[in-house]
């Protein structure tokens, strides 16, 4: 099983829109991975279509840069947007970059056959007021636009990530920007207007606002039994030291709530994750609503090249976003293999030396013992069509005491352990032998309670589900994926409704 990336460029950014039966997604091509005779090959908006949110089919590319010295606000290659399907009609937003510093834009191109896509002549349909706007709970702020860029210390006109959602009679459109909210220099914000007809838009207003100097981007806005969400992305690396809940999360897709489309969207005081980790975790997190039921895709930053992600299922739990595992994937998976003996794995990188006992009952539960101060794995060899392919599910319920248990795998030759740390209320991903900290989460496990783990391995991507919900993710080498199996650190783990199978 693959995900789909792009063949000709980096997978970037991607968002999405129904016609029918069928959903088009829409995404950034950032930069050839070949040479090409053609400046602009690579550098478009790629498109897609799928009838089953799994699989894509490419279709021709839309939108490269123009590099036209006769239209300098549209000069460059475009970044991130939306599209809307009225009166089957596609119209395609993006943000244009002008020729002097790349500063943005919203822009629109238009399509009756979905296939070739016309810049509107009135272009751009959305510039940053230059004047002071409501701020959505009290008071006014000014968005940094072109006309006021010259007060600030600043360098750039974000404006940018266009997302249009349907509200009553017209639409209303969230992008994201930086803007002057009275404090030492401008923060990220996302702002808002409203149209009838996709091609004006009027009333704007901020309605999301930080509490630290961090950019923000990608917004994602739709209403979910009852509640209006926000989301968007945003890390460390943005200057935001302090984004996210999770200490253990450098890079973060956070989430917002409100009562009104207009905001204001504010972050709950605990669990302001959607989705996290390390940099090289999933970002740009875009959502589609297909026979009922919300869909979210990122794009994984996987070991080897950027994909699309697998589909997530997003659903309201006690007033909190979550992503769940996709049960459409169930149709994907191979029979499991048949249960077999697990083989004790070596702690050392030297030395042929084991950290504790193994037992598998009859029943098909393993029994995991470590010795005082040391961990100790087990595992099985995968077939080759699964070590080929690297392509793998390994469910299995366990509970663990001490300092932690869960999955050991190896992949690419390289030996991992994923493990669940009651001590240090965390999940986390460490390389043997040497327990480089590859990832982490922060999660509140329990010594001696029993989790449903689900682990996916797939095109450079490892996924870890926790009773359903996506706990941690990031780029992981996983092919070859030789063995997969158990681990237990300084206590026990028990594991029982083993499965392990291969994804067609």
């Amino acid at each position: 099983m693959k995900k789909y990336s792009d063949r000709a460029a980096v997978t970037w950014d991607a968002w999405f829109v129904n016609r029918g039966n069928t959903t088009h997604m829409f995404y950034l091509q950032n930069g050839p991975l070949a040479p090409c005779g053609d400046a602009r090959q690579g550098w478009a908006v790629g498109h897609a279509t799928s009838d089953n949110g799994i699989d894509w089919t490419p279709m021709e590319s839309v939108l490269p840069p123009l590099f036209d010295d006769r239209n300098p606000m549209d000069f460059h290659s475009k970044f991130t947007g939306c599209a809307v399907n009225r009166d089957d009609v596609c119209y395609l937003f993006y943000t244009m970059r002008d020729r002097e510093r790349g500063s943005q834009r919203i822009g629109v191109a238009i399509s009756h056959d979905w296939e070739h896509f016309e810049p509107w002549e009135g272009n751009p349909v959305v510039v940053n007021s230059p004047t002071p706007i409501p701020v959505s709970g009290g008071g006014t702020g000014t968005l940094i636009g072109y006309e006021n860029l010259p007060d600030y210390d600043w360098n750039i006109v974000d404006c940018r990530d266009f997302i249009v959602v349907e509200e009553g009679e017209g639409y209303v459109g969230y992008w994201a920007a930086a803007a002057d909210l009275g404090g030492e220099c401008p923060v990220g914000v996302i702002a808002m207007a409203r149209s009838r007809d996709l091609l004006h838009w009027e009333d704007q207003r901020i309605v999301y606002t930080v509490d630290h100097h961090g950019v923000l981007e990608v917004p994602d806005v739709f209403c979910m039994d009852g509640t209006w969400v926000l989301t968007c992305l945003s890390g460390m690396n943005y200057s935001g030291r302090a984004v996210t809940s999770d200490i253990y999360a450098s890079n973060a897709t956070i989430v917002a709530y409100a009562d009104s489309c207009e905001g204001p969207f504010k972050e709950p005081a605990q669990g302001n994750i959607l989705l996290a980790g390390p940099v090289q975790s999933g970002f740009t997190c875009r959502s589609v609503l297909r026979d009922g039921r919300r869909y979210l895709y990122y794009i994984d930053r996987a070991a080897g090249k950027n994909g699309v992600s697998l589909p997530k299922e997003l659903c309201l739990v006690n007033g909190a976003l979550q992503a769940y595992y996709c049960t459409s994937l169930d149709a994907r998976c191979l029979p499991p293999l048949p249960q077999s003996d697990y083989a004790r794995e070596q702690n050392s990188f030297a030395w042929k030396t084991y950290g504790g006992e193994a037992s598998l009952c009859a029943d098909g539960t393993l029994m995991l013992t470590t010795a005082p101060k040391d961990y100790h794995a087990v595992s099985r060899a995968m077939p080759p069509e699964i070590a080929e392919e690297g392509s793998a599910m390994l469910s299995a319920t366990v509970c663990v005491t001490g300092e932690g248990g869960g999955l050991f795998l190896r992949t690419a030759g390289c030996p991992y352990l994923l493990l669940l740390e009651p001590a240090w209320g965390r999940i986390a991903l460490w390389k043997l032998y040497s327990f480089e900290s590859i990832a982490a989460r922060s999660y509140p496990v329990q010594a001696g309670k029993a989790y449903r783990l689900r682990c996916i391995l797939i095109d450079g991507v490892i996924e870890l589900y926790v009773d359903d919900v996506l706990v941690l993710q990031c780029g992981l080498p996983t092919q070859p994926l030789t063995h997969l199996g158990f681990a237990a650190d300084r206590g026990t783990l028990t594991a029982t409704q083993i499965s392990v199978c291969g994804m067609e």
